[in-house]
């Protein structure tokens, strides 16, 4: 199985009012077992540094992705991106922004 899924994510500034809307996607990934973990990290662009997020839509089929979850960190933890599901933040806890099931 190939796994792809995009999660869009809707920004906004709390002063202007201005928003914008980020496409994250997990790259197109093979699976080898039923019930495998994935994970991927993404820089957010310093752009958006001191935006809130105010929506998210996952894009993805449950068929394939049975849940998401999105981690806020200041730095990701080496290990991301391998499949390794521990720590998602290197020097803080995990902060879960949003969960999608």
């Amino acid at each position: 199985i190939i796994l792809s899924w995009v999660l869009i994510a809707h920004f906004a500034t709390a002063s202007s009012g201005d928003n914008a809307v980020l496409e994250i996607f997990m790259p197109g990934v093979t699976v080898t077992s039923y019930d495998q973990y994935m994970t991927h990290a993404v820089k957010i662009p310093s752009k958006y540094a001191g935006w809130f997020i105010v929506g998210v839509e996952p894009r993805a089929s449950q068929e394939v992705v049975h849940h998401m979850l999105l981690y806020a960190c200041d730095e990701a933890n080496e290990n991301i991106g391998n499949g390794s599901m521990g720590k998602m933040c290197k020097h803080s806890d995990n902060k879960v922004m949003y969960g999608w099931a």
